[in-house]
């Protein structure tokens, strides 16, 4: 009963013009538990920012408020800092639309017919482990191409979703952190974007050609930061997530 009231109270949508972008509840379970739920909506807090809230949260539970650090700078104020960005980002811009110039707009994958063009986008996880030794394969395999193990798993998927497809390209989307400065590392908000990373199995490459590759454009990309909003206004459908077809 707690678990499904739990859910309810999470998938409840926002109404944003007249109602705060957050909601919290305190209920009591038993005459020796209560329960307090915060849910926020994304255009508010990010993973990092959760973590912070609930380490703050817990502090002040324990009565030690006082001794919390104060954050360095506001979100406002990084918000204000990304704005003024603006001539720099239209360059930017500029430079993603020629690198995406004639990429591949969608993923092919076997699907059904009915499954093909869902009226309301579906989303979803898909957990697994992979085991110690693997784990340690795949660290190795990186370094010795100087690479990182997040570069090793995306030319995985690649490959992966390649050869489920039958792609010769394959237009990533890569959620990424723009907490680049370490004054706003304690501060709650959203710091993340998302950025598109082509990649061409055309030729096709060893596995360690691919890795070079992805290291290029994760370089190039995180030398151009845009957020994603202007990516979609400049590059429309390329730029868009969320329907099947398509990678999330």
């Amino acid at each position: 009963a707690v678990h499904a009231f739990l859910l309810d109270l999470a998938e409840q949508p926002f109404d944003l013009p007249a109602a705060p972008p957050w909601r919290s509840y305190l209920g009591r379970v038993d005459a020796r538990t209560h329960l307090l739920v915060t849910v926020f909506h994304h255009i508010l807090i990010d993973v990092v920012g959760s973590a912070i809230f609930l380490d703050d949260l817990a502090a002040c539970y324990r009565g030690e408020a006082a001794a919390l650090p104060p954050s360095p700078i506001q979100y406002t104020a990084y918000a204000a800092a990304d704005r003024a960005r603006g001539p720099q980002i239209a360059q930017d811009l500029e430079q993603w639309r020629q690198r995406l110039a004639g990429a591949s707009r969608s993923l092919t994958l076997p699907l059904r017919s009915a499954e093909r063009a869902p009226e309301v986008p579906r989303r979803g996880q898909y957990r697994f482990s992979i085991d110690a030794n693997l784990a340690s394969a795949l660290e190795r395999l990186a370094r010795q191409h100087h690479s990182s193990l997040f570069g090793a798993m995306t030319a995985a998927l690649a490959v992966s979703l390649s050869r489920i497809g039958g792609d010769a390209e394959l237009v990533l989307h890569i959620i990424k952190s723009t907490r680049r400065q370490p004054e706003v590392a304690r501060t709650v908000g959203v710091m993340v974007d998302t950025m598109l990373l082509r990649v061409d199995l055309a030729a096709p490459p060893t596995f360690a050609d691919l890795l070079h590759q992805l290291r290029e454009e994760l370089q190039w990309g995180f030398a151009r930061p845009v957020p994603h909003f202007e990516l979609a206004r400049v590059l429309g459908d390329q730029a868009r997530t969320g329907y099947s077809g398509e990678i999330a």
